[in-house]
């Protein structure tokens, strides 16, 4: 489900503010008595509202596992936190890169070698020199995502995806602030 978020997330948020700004209506969104922030939100929350719709039809599967076993709902639980973890990231990342270009394709584009870097940037951390090695794997998606799909939950991966994730929203807020 995580490479299914990879790789139809940037295809859901490249319309979000590349084909606003292309068509020229952007400027009739910022000039409606509603400001960025809210502006933001709305598209965040939408397209991860839809996410999590597609995400629903796993819940079947917990459901049969229930009737037909006893499973340990620990692990399930924090999978599934971890999974809208994951997906509000890369859709903040994907709102992100829509609003830095008009090119639909640019965005998605940009999003998906975002959150590929991310995902990877352990593998690259025995390359890199001191400071940066550790600065890597901090900073590494699945270093973050793997304990909370096995059941450990700790408060410095949570912390990771929503800073990550408010910084992404921010930073878009910001540049449409800019126009």
């Amino acid at each position: 489900m995580y490479v299914l978020t990879i790789l139809l997330v940037p295809a859901l948020t490249m319309r979000a503010f590349a084909e606003e700004r292309r068509t020229d209506t952007l400027e009739l969104l910022l000039t409606a008595p509603v400001d960025e922030v809210a502006i933001v939100l709305a598209k965040f929350l939408s397209v991860l509202a839809l996410v999590l719709a597609m995400y629903a039809g796993a819940v079947v599967y917990a459901v049969i596992l229930d009737r037909y076993g006893s499973p340990d709902w620990g692990p399930i639980a924090s999978g599934t936190l971890a999974l809208v973890c994951h997906a509000a990231l890369i859709v903040s990342i994907g709102l992100l890169m829509s609003s830095l270009t008009e090119n639909q394709v640019v965005a998605a584009a940009l999003t998906l070698g975002t959150s590929l870097m991310l995902w990877f940037a352990d593998s690259v951390a025995y390359l890199l020199p001191s400071p940066f090695d550790v600065l890597a794997l901090n900073l590494s998606l699945i270093g973050h995502f793997k304990p909370m799909v096995s059941g450990s939950v700790f408060v410095s991966d949570i912390c990771y995806f929503v800073s990550l994730s408010l910084l992404a929203l921010f930073l878009t807020t910001r540049r449409l602030a800019e126009r």
